[in-house]
């Protein structure tokens, strides 16, 4: 879930993380080669093969990954530290520039003032480190940063190192990461790792209890096969930008923030699933992008993203349902992302001509169409930091 109103699609070389066997499924031109007309059950992936592929056992979060074959759920150090280091820097620089809410200011004070409950030592150790971040790395975006996704990758690779030495990163974010971590490791990875493992296996638990139904249900309504013929990595850390998680593309990778209180219960499955959503959206979007130009008129901003929030939130509403827990509301609704990123038109209008294509009665083409339609010419759209990706 990244509170970005842009794709988190990105090119990246894969990583290849370390250890032992996995299954490895596969969902795509067996399971999913006419999406429209197959049932939800025809759908549903089927482990088929295992391989044996490199993991690192320790990082792994086993636990979570024994109940569900759809992620890999990880614990880094060196991932916790340098999202930890990005999150402080982030907040220095927003508080240093004054005029914030009051609920905001309390929030970053709280966080910055961890720093200050150090000993003198270690607490200068870790401001040198910081200051790094402030200079340079904080004014890079998370997502949207082709350098920070390649800084990502290759703290992927290293998680179970002690040492960054040799590793493929800028040598000024290398010796950061370096200087701070003996500080990190004693002060707060304790804390994180744990936090981390909580998170991630509520998650999977879910996972466990809806996850093959949502796999076949969102892969025939985006027209796109589940992006990973094995399980797709989710790195759990303290944060993972302002809205609580974020994805880079090929490889399918997604940062989860372990503690956030929008993503509470069946909401952080349903962000789960949003953020692979990302991997899956691309039919859509060209689908869009057609019928706008069949009529001459501008793609609406941003349609695609809210497409995305509503049937993400839908298909876990239905899951749900199904299973006799009725009352779910979506996570753009719970949490005012709508009417905050001037998305309520193109709400309105998912729910007249989107839904019915959700329930089976109304094809895909059309339902484009009665949405592009049903819009007006320009909408008044709020492009500011306030919606999940």
């Amino acid at each position: 879930m990244s509170e970005a109103p842009q794709s988190g699609c990105r090119l990246n070389p894969p990583v290849c993380p370390s250890g032992n066997a996995r299954l490895i499924w596969n969902c795509s031109k067996r399971y999913f080669p006419d999406m429209r007309r197959r049932s939800l059950l025809s759908l549903l992936p089927i482990p088929v093969v295992v391989q044996v592929l490199p993991l690192y056992a320790s990082e792994v979060l086993l636990d979570a990954n024994r109940r569900q074959l759809l992620y890999e759920f990880h614990s880094g150090l060196w991932m916790n530290l340098h999202h930890l280091l990005y999150e402080q820097a982030e907040a220095r620089r927003a508080r240093a520039g004054g005029g914030l809410p009051t609920q905001v200011k309390a929030r970053l004070d709280a966080l910055l003032s961890q720093i200050d409950t150090l000993p003198a030592a270690p607490r200068r150790i870790w401001n040198d480190a910081l200051e790094a971040y402030e200079r340079v790395w904080v004014r890079r975006d998370l997502l949207f940063d082709d350098g920070m996704t390649r800084i990502k990758l290759r703290l992927a690779e290293r998680e179970a190192s002690l040492s960054l030495v040799g590793a493929s990163l800028p040598d000024d974010l290398r010796r950061a990461l370096q200087l701070a971590a003996p500080v990190y490791r004693k002060h707060w990875w304790p804390e994180h790792d744990r936090n981390n493992r909580q998170k991630a296996d509520d998650l999977a638990r879910r996972v466990q209890e809806l996850g093959l139904a949502l796999t076949g249900q969102l892969a025939a309504l985006y027209r796109s096969p589940w992006p990973s013929k094995g399980r797709l990595r989710v790195e759990m850390a303290p944060y993972a930008g302002f809205g609580g998680a974020y994805t880079s593309l090929d490889p399918t990778f997604t940062v989860y923030q372990n503690t956030d209180p929008r993503k509470r219960d069946w909401l952080g499955l349903e962000i789960l699933f949003h953020e692979t959503s990302h991997a899956m959206i691309a039919p859509v979007e060209t689908a869009i992008t057609r019928s706008c130009q069949k009529r001459g008129r501008a793609v609406p901003e941003d349609l695609w993203h809210v497409l995305l929030f509503y049937t993400t939130g839908e298909a876990v509403r239905q899951a749900l349902a199904r299973r006799g827990i009725e009352g779910y509301v979506q996570y753009a609704d719970a949490n005012g992302v709508y009417g905050r990123a001037g998305w309520l038109p193109y709400r309105q209008a998912l729910a007249l001509h989107w839904q019915p294509y959700i329930d089976g009665q109304a094809d895909f083409d059309g339902a484009i169409a009665g949405i592009v339609d049903a819009l007006p010419p320009k909408p008044t759209m709020d492009n500011g930091r306030s919606t999940p990706s």
